[in-house]
């Protein structure tokens, strides 16, 4: 068992890589909640800051 997950990538990541994961995914939840929250509530603000969250959770992810 150990063999297959040792090729997976995400075991091979360095330490800041995974602290950025880490950081990133909830950022994308939180994000995609107030998106969806502001578009049920027509808030523009709430989609507004629910977007520049999603962007900032891919940028995570991307680095």
């Amino acid at each position: 068992m150990n063999k297959l997950m040792h090729h997976l990538p995400h075991w091979n990541r360095s330490p800041d890589a995974q602290v950025q994961h880490q950081l990133a995914v909830p950022l994308l939840v939180l994000g995609g909640l107030l998106v969806a929250s502001g578009v049920i509530g027509a808030s523009f603000t709430m989609v507004a800051v629910g977007i520049i969250g999603v962007a900032a959770a891919l940028g995570l992810e991307r680095q």
